[in-house]
């Protein structure tokens, strides 16, 4: 996957995440945020990006328990 290429598969779209230092929450539905302490990070700048269509399919992100493992995942892989 290059940069301007969208994700195709589970793997590619867990790396896009941590790249971006995003983290997946459950508010009603999946929503995308930057983590907090992070390079990029900033606390006047916030945003909260209703799921990415592509992203929500790939990760299968169907329920609260998925995102919590799609969090973990992502906080795993940076360390946090």
């Amino acid at each position: 996957m290059t940069s301007n290429t969208p994700p195709e598969d589970y793997d590619q779209a867990i790396n896009l995440l941590v790249r971006l230092k995003v983290e997946v929450v459950w508010n009603g539905g999946p929503k995308f945020k930057k983590i907090a302490g992070r390079s990029g990070y900033n606390v006047t700048n916030q945003w909260i990006e209703r799921g990415w269509p592509l992203l929500v399919g790939l990760l299968k992100l169907n329920t609260k328990e998925d995102t919590d493992r799609i969090r973990r995942e992502v906080r795993r892989r940076l360390q946090v």
